[in-house]
């Protein structure tokens, strides 16, 4: 169960973080002391001096040559997924298309409301295995232009109370031979995911007890994801889940463990300066690529500045993107299931200031909230000479699992829209273009506030 899961790890965090009777009432009392809140901590990463003259983001001249890369994300399969079954539990469970056990006497015996349809089913259900190699199989087929692929975590269901250590490592291998099998001949470029942790959103910095150590997860990832990840880089991803990878010369792809900067990870209420380093490697990566006159595309889980990312993370986040804005190309990311974008301004507290760079969320594939399974196919400048490596467009393809479950049952993807410069009406994909959305959003409500209360 859920507690039995967190209890080892929930006392020792609690052992080291009350150690006086002033803490213990601070926590329980409002009045009684000051309770240290870790989700507002701050802290400040050293941040290299000598930025170079600014060299702001221009539309990519037409005509050049570019990339196609393909993002997946959140498949969060299912294995337990039974045709037929309850998909409307919500009530009583947090996942819903399953086969129900004899404690389940709430719905057990009452008439199913909406079966789990074959190939999944929107809301709280997660993807069933073989939808997401018949999905994988498909984008396969219909885009043999893809030139790499964009892995970014979470193989894992929602059934968090199931989560063990083995299991989540035969989920890791199966999933990524899976996607192997589909894209023999491209390069994968994985993330860890939030739910890539046991029990969920743990990842034990170094200075935690060795049972809490991350090893087994390291370990395990280095292994299979050794095809794509340079020998030079073993190390690195075995002690913090991080590495980079050059795919070309000028041009490098960062995989950033960003669950060392997650605000439920409980070890980082402990201490969360810089756990394993891993903001101060990130920072010597970019200065390095800064140094070669490299691109960089940065390639991780959570989102800077979302209610899962710790708020002393997202602003040393922010300030290495704003410090090397010249040489990150591109902030890929996903784990919020919707698509999302997020700014970042010049002043992370002034949406007025200047917007310097975008954060890209693409959605999931399982349907567990609600959407049709998705992926993301960006268009990037590149590869050539002087490429900026910039994403210049993107576009984005559904499984519609409303069509998918009626006769003939065929899963067919097809396309959500084809650009999103033509989707928004941008002229080009530039921060200040999203800023301008942002703006003219927050004007509407503004004049909508304004007529309702007159």
């Amino acid at each position: 169960m859920i507690g039995t899961n967190y209890e080892a790890e929930a006392v020792y965090v609690l052992s080291q973080i009350l150690l006086d009777p002033k803490d213990i009432c601070a926590l329980l009392l409002s009045d009684c002391g000051t309770f240290f809140d870790p989700l507002v901590a701050t802290w400040n990463q050293t941040i290299p001096p000598n930025k170079p003259p600014l060299n702001p983001k221009k539309p990519v001249q037409a005509g050049k040559p570019t990339l196609r890369v393909l993002h997946i994300s959140d498949p969060h399969i299912d294995m337990d997924y039974q045709i037929g079954s309850e998909a409307q539990c919500d009530e009583h469970f947090t996942l819903c298309c399953r086969p129900l056990n004899d404690t389940n006497e709430a719905i057990r015996d009452q008439p199913i409301k909406e079966p789990a349809g074959k190939w999944g089913t929107t809301g709280i259900c997660d993807a069933p295995y073989w939808m997401v190699d018949n999905l994988l199989q498909q984008i396969a087929q219909r885009h043999k232009d893809i030139d790499y692929v964009i892995v970014t975590g979470d193989f894992e269901s929602h059934a968090i109370w199931d989560y063990a250590r083995d299991t989540h490592q035969r989920m890791i291998r199966n999933v990524s031979q899976l996607i192997k099998s589909h894209f023999p001949d491209k390069q994968i470029y994985f993330a860890l995911g939030n739910h890539e942790g046991v029990p969920l959103d743990s990842f034990a910095p170094s200075f935690t007890p060795e049972e809490f150590h991350m090893d087994w997860l390291y370990g395990t990832v280095a292994d299979e994801w050794k095809p794509y990840i340079p020998a030079d880089q073993d190390k690195t991803i075995r002690f913090n889940g991080c590495y980079m990878v050059k795919p070309w010369p000028g041009f490098r792809i960062i995989s950033l463990n960003n669950g060392l900067g997650d605000s439920l990870n409980l070890f980082l209420f402990i201490n969360q300066t810089d756990p394993d380093g891993t903001m101060s490697w990130l920072s010597d990566q970019l200065l390095d690529a800064e140094k070669a006159g490299d691109k960089v595309h940065i390639v991780a889980h959570i989102p800077p500045g979302t209610a899962e990312a710790l708020e002393g993370w997202s602003l040393n986040y922010y300030k290495l993107a704003i410090r090397f804005e010249n040489t990150i190309a591109a902030h890929i990311m996903a784990h919020v299931h919707s698509e999302e974008f997020y700014v970042i301004y010049e002043d992370p507290e002034d949406f007025n200031s200047r917007p310097v760079d975008v954060v890209f969320s693409a959605p999931c594939m399982t349907p567990y909230s609600r959407y049709n399974p998705t992926y993301r196919i960006y268009t990037i400048d590149g590869k050539y000479d002087g490429s900026t490596y910039q994403v210049i467009d993107f576009e984005e393809w559904i499984m519609n699992l409303t069509v998918a479950n009626q006769p003939p049952y065929d899963p067919t993807v097809e396309q959500l829209y084809p650009s999103i410069l033509k989707e928004y009406g941008f002229t080009a994909n530039l921060p200040s273009e999203w800023s301008n959305m942002i703006n003219q959003s927050v004007l509407c409500m503004r004049r909508t506030n304004f007529i309702f209360l007159g």
